[in-house]
This record gives structure tokens, C-alpha cells and sequence, in this order.
């Protein structure tokens, strides 16, 4: 965090077993994740960010199945307000970006989120 400015840069990777299925073997995910946004004077906040979720192709029976990769991009926007020293609204918009390119094998959304949060201390 720099003065009012925030960013950050976050990933991980994961692999997915499959106990039931002994032929097939899931690929490997990687997931990354950026943000950036500013806090104001009154303490309320904004933000966008991207996510990318990228998994290479399953194996099954010995072979690689090229159909079976998954990609998915997301960006959005969010805020937070305080209302009162212990409440603040929040909320966010996002969706998955419909370019061929950005998705894979996923199916593509949009939504938004609003919530009253209380902190207790």
C-alpha cells in the first residue's frame, strides 16, 4: 500500500485426484489473482480485479484428452462504506469474460453481491 493506493498480486496451484476413477487423471490448475484501489479520507473504499483459473488437459486411460482443459476469467469491481465505527455496506460486481479466448470448458456468469456487515470488537 502506497498512501490512498493498494494493489496486490496473488497465485496457486493445485491438483485435483480423482480416488474413484483409477483411468483418469485431472491436470494441473493454477489460479492468479490482481487487485488495485483506493481508499478515500472517509474510510470508504474501491477496488477492480481480475482472476484467471487455468487447468491443463486430463489424462484418461494413458492418453491426453485435449477437450478436458478448463480456463475461466473473471473481473470485477468492488467497494466498501462505512456506515456508523462498527458497520459498513460492501458489495461487487463481476463477470466471466465471453471471449473464446478469456474461458474454456466453463460456463460463463455475471453477479452482484451486497452486504451489511458488523464488526464486533
Amino acid at each position: 500500500m502506497r498512501g490512498h493506493f493498494y494493489a496486490g498480486l496473488d497465485g496457486w496451484v493445485t491438483y485435483r485426484s480423482n480416488p474413484r476413477l483409477v483411468n483418469e487423471t485431472f491436470g494441473l490448475r493454477w489460479t492468479a489473482m490482481a487487485i488495485a484501489g483506493w481508499v478515500f479520507d472517509t474510510e470508504a473504499a474501491a477496488a477492480l480485479y481480475a482472476t484467471v483459473l487455468d487447468e491443463s488437459p486430463a489424462t484418461i486411460d494413458g492418453m491426453i484428452d485435449q477437450t478436458t482443459g478448463l480456463r475461466l476469467t473473471t473481473v470485477g469491481a468492488a467497494g466498501v462504506v462505512p456506515l456508523r465505527e462498527l458497520w459498513r455496506l460492501q458489495g461487487s460486481a463481476f463477470s466471466d469474460v465471453l471471449i473464446s479466448s478469456f474461458g474454456r470448458n466453463e460456463i460463463g456468469g455475471f453477479g452482484l453481491s451486497l452486504s451489511l456487515v458488523r464488526a464486533f470488537l
